[in-house]
């Protein structure tokens, strides 16, 4: 006896649907992971620029003759264990121009991203007044 008006999916419709569903959420899956570690990345940088600035700012207020680098890696807080890996360092350059003596500081953090270490750098001026 044939049907005429059979209604449903056979086996293999169910079947390939199955796996282009699971190709598709393979992908997401993917996606999903990635934008993960790229979003703990940009995280780390931003804290990385954050700790700089404020390095910086602590440094505009030391009076020009007493500002000097620091040239080994220093920590920042062994206790903030949100920070506990990220170091810096401070360099300051002397120069002058056509009579105006200045100093280059330049904080240099290095932070951990994945498996390994950046680094990032914000430098100012300060002129002697």
């Amino acid at each position: 006896m044939v049907w005429r008006d059979q209604r449903g999916l056979t086996l293999t419709e169910v079947l390939v649907a199955a796996v282009i569903l699971w190709i598709v959420a393979a992908g997401l899956f993917a996606a999903y992971d990635v934008n993960k570690r790229l979003a703990a990345g940009a995280r780390q940088k931003v804290k990385a620029v954050n700790l700089a600035q404020g390095r910086l700012e602590e440094l505009q207020g030391v009076p020009y003759d007493e500002l000097i680098g620091v040239t080994e890696w220093t920590y920042f807080d062994l206790s903030d264990p949100a920070i506990a890996d990220f170091t810096y360092r401070i360099a300051v350059n002397e120069g002058s121009i056509v009579g105006t003596v200045y100093k280059t500081v330049t904080v240099t953090v290095c932070y951990p991203v994945g498996g390994g270490f950046r680094q990032i750098d914000l430098t100012m001026g300060r002129s002697k007044i």
